[in-house]
Formats: C-alpha cells, sequence, structure tokens
C-alpha cells in the first residue's frame, strides 16, 4: 500500500497498483463506497436497475442503468441506440435481453474476404448501380428513396467493416484467452470509435468468488491484472483519441466482507461496494468509506467524505452513485430524475 492522489486535495491509502496508474488518469478516477442491498449471484439484474429507480424510457418499468444511460444519449450520433454486451453477463434494454457480441465473432465478421466473394460482391454492386442509374431517369419517387436508401446503408455497412477490420488485428488468437477482458476492451474501443452504439457492456474480473482462496492468492491476482486492464482502457483510448469522449463505470452486484471466513476466504458483502468510474466530467477521489467491521459510510454529498450520519445515507449510496453517473455524462438533474427516481446526488463527483 502507498498514499496516492486522485484529483482530491487530499491523498488516500490505496494498492500500489492503484498508485501507479498515470496521472491524468488517477485524476479522473473516483471510487464510491455504497450498500449494494444485495448478496446473491442471482440479484445481478437487481443489482444494474439500482434496486427499481431506474426507468426505461417512456415507460415507468424497470431498467438497467447502463441501458437507461444509452436511451439518454442523443439520437442519431451513434448507429444504434441499444448497448452492444461484449461478455456473458445479462444485459436488457426496455425489459428485453440483448445477445451477447463476443469480440472473436465481430472479427470473424469483419476479417478479409476471400477474393472470389470480393468478386461476386463488385459484379452485384455494378448490378445495383446499373439498376439505380436506370431508375434516377424513369423510376417513381417511392422507388428512387428506396434504392438511394438501400446503397447509402450498403456503403456504409462496408466502411464501418472495413474500420472494424482494421482496429481488430490486436484481438487474441489464443482460444483459452480469446474474448476475455482484453478483447473486451479492443473491441469497445473499436466500436466507440466508430461511435456504433452509446453503451458498451464489458466485464473485467475483479477479485473472483473467493469463498475457498485460503491466502488471497486469487484476489491479490485479479485485483492486479484487473487494474491492468483499467490501465490498458485507458492506454487504448489515448491511442484512439477518446479519453475525452468515453466513460467507463463498473458496478457489482456485492462486495467482500472484511473479516476472512474459515477456509480463509471472504464471503459475499451487502453491506460494502465499490463503483469505479473514470471519465471527462469524473472529479477523481474516493467518496465515501468503510467501517472497519465492512460497512459502507455515508457520503458528504459536498466534498465526498465519509460520515457516520447525515448526508447522503450508504442503504442510498448505490442510486446515488448511478445518478452521480449521469451527471458526469453531461445531463442535468432534472433530465436525470426523469429516469432515476428519488434521485440524489454527489456534486463533488462532477468536474466543473
Amino acid at each position: 500500500y502507498r498514499k496516492a492522489n486522485f484529483g482530491q486535495s487530499r491523498q488516500v491509502r490505496s494498492a500500489t497498483e492503484w498508485g501507479d496508474l498515470p496521472q491524468q488518469l488517477k485524476n479522473r478516477l473516483a471510487f464510491v463506497h455504497y450498500e449494494s442491498l444485495t448478496a446473491a449471484h442471482p440479484e445481478f439484474l437487481k443489482a444494474m436497475t439500482l434496486h427499481g429507480p431506474v426507468t426505461a424510457a417512456e415507460s415507468t418499468s424497470s431498467d438497467m442503468l447502463s441501458s437507461a444511460l444509452a436511451s439518454m444519449y442523443p439520437l442519431g450520433i451513434c448507429k444504434q441506440v441499444e448497448p452492444i454486451p461484449l461478455s456473458e453477463d445479462p444485459v436488457t434494454f426496455s425489459g428485453q435481453p440483448l445477445q451477447t457480441v463476443k469480440p472473436s465473432r465481430l472479427k470473424q465478421l469483419f476479417a478479409e474476404q476471400e477474393a472470389e466473394l470480393v468478386d461476386l460482391r463488385r459484379i452485384r454492386d455494378e448490378a445495383l448501380d446499373e439498376l439505380y442509374q436506370g431508375l434516377r431517369a424513369q423510376g417513381t419517387r417511392p422507388q428512387k428513396k428506396f434504392l438511394d436508401r438501400y446503397i447509402t446503408s450498403r456503403d456504409q455497412a462496408r466502411s464501418i467493416g472495413n474500420e472494424l477490420g482494421d482496429l481488430l488485428t490486436d484481438l487474441s488468437t489464443n482460444e483459452d484467452s480469446q474474448d476475455g477482458a482484453g478483447d473486451q476492451i479492443i473491441a469497445a474501443v473499436a466500436l466507440a470509435k466508430l461511435q456504433i452504439a452509446p453503451v458498451i457492456n464489458l466485464k473485467i474480473p475483479f477479485g473472483g468468488d473467493n469463498h475457498n482462496d485460503s491466502d488471497l492468492t486469487q484476489e491479490a491476482a485479479q485485483t492486479r491484472s484487473g487494474i491492468g486492464h483499467i490501465a490498458n482502457l485507458w492506454q487504448r483510448l489515448g491511442q484512439a483519441n477518446l479519453r475525452d469522449d468515453v466513460n467507463f463505470a463498473m458496478l457489482n452486484v456485492f462486495g467482500r466482507t472484511f473479516d476472512r471466513n474459515g477456509s480463509g476466504g471472504r464471503n459475499h458483502n451487502r453491506y460494502h461496494s465499490v463503483m469505479i468510474t473514470f471519465g471527462p466530467g469524473v472529479q477523481g477521489g474516493v467518496f465515501g468509506g468503510a467501517t472497519r467491521e465492512g460497512r459502507a459510510r455515508n457520503i458528504n454529498p459536498n466534498n465526498g467524505e465519509a460520515m457516520n450520519s447525515g448526508g447522503i445515507l450508504a442503504a442510498n449510496g448505490l442510486v446515488a452513485a448511478g445518478a452521480t453517473l449521469a451527471l458526469t455524462l453531461g445531463h442535468d438533474q432534472d433530465r436525470v430524475r426523469e429516469r432515476i427516481r428519488d434521485a440524489q446526488f454527489i456534486p463533488a463527483m462532477v468536474r466543473s
């Protein structure tokens, strides 16, 4: 452990790997302590709806936070409104499940095509272009409109496919590591670069289900690799010139107990978890904290410090974390309250 500065005026004690991250990233990196109020794996979707206050667009039914944030994005900037799930964790949009898109499958879809297929595509395009030219001179207005739409979408799809193929060249060819967090990060940055979807869901392992992790070796290794994945994401966003355009946030269904169990590992903890986030609108720092017994503390919304009483209650911290994340994306409080009922905010976490 060592002292590190995450953008606040005070330093905090952190694992060495957090302190080793680039200072520009640490200035935008925030940790929000809260009570998840869930302690079982099947409650994942409940936690991702912040226990119900997140609503779908034009509906009062619950929605996942990531999907609500996607639907709040301005229309027309991205190719689609729905999030793209790159991991196996379930993602719903307006109550409907979305299909996982594996990075390796993306690469297969947009890999360089064989010469024979390219020739067939050229012949088809020439025939369509000839048909289009004829209809431009003699066709009806609906016919012209239809072909305009078709040819525009054909060219757009080809352009996207060619660019994706180039951006996905770093994906793993090792089947044992294929589609893991590293590949998901490569795919996520590529999809963000092409503005395919406003939200991309991925999974970074951070400790695992370590009930029987007798000496916490697995937890330590996944913590180091998890921080490494965040550093990798930051680096790739820089290479793609996206650091001022992309936010990252990680929520989980529960945290871990501070005390170790009889097997040496740590059990599920409904009373303490942490959201990790970074982005251009995020003021880095630690918001809230935890007791020695492993319970989240209240949050002073004005400076982020932990409180024993008053402020944002630890039990409301999950909703506050999600609502404040929406503020860091540029939405105003009224807009956020339309989609997150009873939203509370942590102004200290929003970069002015």
